[in-house]
Order: C-alpha cells, then structure tokens, then sequence
C-alpha cells in the first residue's frame, strides 16, 4: 500500500520516510528501511522536534547518509532555534563534502571493531578509500578505541577538523576516538598515505 516501502520504490523516483528520532533513533531506521528502498532512500529528519540536544541534528545527518540514505530532508519549523540545528547540519554536510562520491557509491566494509560494546562503526569502502562513522549514544559520551583491519598505511583524518589523528600500518591498527554530549558521532577518512 501507500505506507510499503517495497512497493513503493520501483514506482517512485525516491522514497522519503518522515524520521522524529534522535540521531541514534535516525541509525536504526535507516538501517531498516535503507535495504527495502534499494538506492532510492531519502530520509527526512526533524531536529528539534521534541528532544534534539546540540550536536544531534549532526549526528542526524552523518547517520542518515552513512547508513544508506541518498540524501536527507530537514522539516520543521522548529529548525535553527536555540540549539543551532541549521549550524549541526551544515558542519555534516561540510564533512561529506570530500567523500561524498565514497559514501554513496562505496560498498559497506567489514572488519572494524571497537573496545566498547556501545560504540557503533559503520564504514564504506570505494578503492583503496574508506570513511568510517563512530558513534556512541551512551549518557555524557565516550572513548573507543577503534580497530581497522587489513595491513595498508593509512591516514585517518578526521572530517570536521580536517586533522590527520592517526597513521597507521601492518603494525599499528589502532586509533582512539572521543566522543562527547555535542559530537556523538565523529566521521573519519581513511586513506592511503600521502593521497592527500
């Protein structure tokens, strides 16, 4: 019917769900919905709407987009207040700005752990190029120390910064992540050394 998002998609040119969730809220819907929908989901957020601490509609965003969304509706009129909603969405979308061809034409990537239970990693590879989510919803943040797999050099940048945070080898496969009430999910670049 009207509300199937499998009968839906082959008709339609994109299917755009209405999401009133937080940025943790936003990753479990879009993990559901994105593989019904094929490559036609866009996912409308409302930051603000009801609880929507600053940083979240950020959070919104990277989980959105990383998680299979092709792009993201922000609806509400409640957008921009105190919290800086307009601000949060921009810094994401700055952040997707040099890997946005990764994202959306990359395939999802494997292998990635973190030292905490409540840490979530969701990656996606196109070549020798892979940009990697973390995030952690626990109540006043988190530290992890994220585990990558394979043997290449890399560098992990880190996208709202634009900072190398670590380099690694066959040797070294850690880097360590920090996430706080403001940036509950951060979004990494990881690349051969010296592509930059």
């Amino acid at each position: 019917g009207l509300h199937c998002n499998e009968s839906l998609a082959p008709v339609l040119d994109y299917v755009a769900n209405m999401v009133y969730e937080d940025g943790y809220g936003v990753r479990k819907t879009v993990a559901r919905l994105a593989p019904l929908t094929g490559k036609k989901l866009v996912i409308a957020i409302s930051p603000g709407y009801q609880w929507s601490p600053p940083g979240d509609a950020r959070s919104q965003v990277l989980e959105a987009l990383m998680g299979g969304s092709q792009g993201v509706i922000a609806w509400g009129y409640f957008l921009g207040g105190t919290t800086g909603h307009l601000v949060d969405m921009s810094e994401a979308i700055k952040m997707f700005s040099p890997v946005e061809d990764i994202i959306l034409d990359g395939g999802i990537q494997a292998g990635y752990a973190a030292d905490t239970e409540s840490a979530n990693l969701l990656a996606r590879k196109q070549g020798d190029e892979t940009v990697l989510l973390v995030s952690d919803y626990s109540p006043g943040g988190a530290r992890a120390k994220v585990t990558v797999p394979g043997q290449a050099s890399l560098e992990v940048v880190d996208l709202f910064t634009d900072e190398i945070v670590a380099r690694l080898d066959a040797r070294k496969r850690t880097f360590e992540v920090k996430l706080i009430r403001d940036f509950q999910a951060r979004l990494y670049h990881l690349r051969p050394v010296g592509s930059s």
